[in-house]
């Protein structure tokens, strides 16, 4: 932990407090930006329709099931349907093994900041 002033934690609180009081506001608009997303969905339907001087675009997003594709075509009948992939858990268990030092291959991401 920082050892910070009384004006650094002064401010750090502040800023703290307001980010808590945003993070919240934040959290109740993506509840009503939900809300009317699935309110103008149920409207519009899938498509794009004009709503005054705004065009309105409904998709709806569709995924390959891998478990059914998996079933259907087994990777014993269909190896050029698969791709082979490097396994992170046993690469990080080899650098706790000591078997290669894992900060050689990982990068920074963002700091994360959370207030509790």
């Amino acid at each position: 932990m920082t050892a910070l002033t009384t004006d650094q934690t002064a401010e750090l609180e502040q800023l703290a407090m307001h980010r808590a009081k945003i993070a919240e506001e934040v959290k109740n608009l993506e509840e009503l930006r939900k809300e009317y997303d699935e309110k103008i969905a149920a409207l519009a339907g899938e498509g794009t329709t004009k709503a005054g001087p705004y065009k309105v675009t409904v998709t709806v997003p569709k995924r390959l099931d891998a478990k059914k594709l998996e079933a259907a075509f087994p990777v014993a009948q269909h190896p050029e349907l698969y791709k082979r992939g490097v396994d992170t858990a046993k690469v990080k268990a080899a650098g706790e093994l000591g078997q290669l030092v894992l900060a050689d291959y990982q990068t920074a991401g963002s700091p994360t900041v959370r207030i509790s």
